[in-house]
């Protein structure tokens, strides 16, 4: 095999993505502290990212025996729309 996809290419290129994820790492940390508060949140975002420690989104939608789960979604949506459509007016 020869070319970008040899073992050989690419256990290099791996090699070398490794050995530049510590001054990455450390560039991150770095423009945390930046003047401009939008570059130091974005940095320290991308950090906790990285760490497994980003913000999930979760929707929680409370139970409703007397109706099967996809309608209980769909009614928990259709109650959302009308909130949101009558804090819009």
């Amino acid at each position: 095999m020869h070319g970008g996809s040899a073992p050989q290419v690419v256990a290099a290129a791996r090699r070398r993505l490794l050995e530049a994820a510590d001054p990455a790492a450390a560039r991150l940390v770095e423009l945390m502290a930046s003047d401009d508060e939008r570059i130091g949140l974005r940095a320290a975002r991308d950090i906790l990212d990285r760490a497994g420690l980003a913000a999930h989104a979760r929707v929680e939608i409370p139970e409703q025996d007397d109706l099967p789960p996809f309608e209980q979604v769909e009614a928990w949506a259709e109650q959302w729309i009308v909130r949101l459509s009558g804090a819009a007016s």
